[in-house]
């Protein structure tokens, strides 16, 4: 898995299942062994810009990974989407609850509504922006 840091474009090779150079393993993953530390160091300073937080998984739970940069974004005046898969979810919510707005299933609702709520609340409003989520999505 290959990451993008923006702006800049640089171009990382964050984690994988077989071993790379500097990777540590992580359950049946490997993970760039600076990962974390790397990508949190651009957000000393955020804008007020809406964040995509990708996914609070197990790591997270445990207080790594992105833990630390979950924590100074949901404090801060930032619109925060924050993917959690759903066998984590009644966790995450009983966690944080006090910082939910909104939670979408794409299981269960039709995953164009869903892009168009998300659309509006993230308030995007490059059309770059928006298509890259889009193609995301697909």
């Amino acid at each position: 898995i290959m990451i993008r840091l923006l702006p800049g474009g640089q171009q990382l090779e964050a984690a994988g299942l077989e071993p790379f150079d500097g990777a540590q393993k992580v359950g049946r993953f490997y993970f760039r062994a600076d990962l974390f530390e790397t990508v949190e160091s651009f957000f000393d300073a955020p804008d007020k810009a809406p964040f995509v937080l990708d996914e609070f998984g197990p790591l997270e739970f445990e207080g790594g990974g992105h833990f630390g940069l979950f924590e100074k974004i949901r404090t801060q005046d930032i619109t925060l989407l924050v993917v959690v898969r759903k066998d984590l979810l009644p966790d995450f919510l009983g966690r944080f609850a006090q910082t939910i707005a909104k939670v979408w299933d794409l299981d269960d609702q039709d995953p164009d509504k869903v892009f168009a709520e998300i659309s509006s609340a993230l308030k995007v409003q490059q059309a770059g922006s928006l298509q890259h989520f889009q193609d995301y999505q697909d």
